[in-house]
């Protein structure tokens, strides 16, 4: 058996909360994930802009 870690007890947990979800629930948990995704994406391409801006 392979040992855990905390951060893979962590992701099996949340795996099967995901899980034990009906079709309503699993579809909120993935557009909270999208939106997330989302909005890190334009964080992360603000910054690039900000850093391309600097002067040199």
């Amino acid at each position: 058996m392979i040992p855990l870690t905390t951060r893979d007890a962590a992701d099996w947990s949340m795996i099967c909360a995901y899980l034990r979800l009906d079709n309503e629930g699993r579809k909120r948990v993935i557009d909270e994930i999208e939106w997330q995704t989302s909005r890190m994406m334009k964080e992360r391409e603000e910054e690039r802009r900000a850093w391309l801006s600097k002067d040199i």
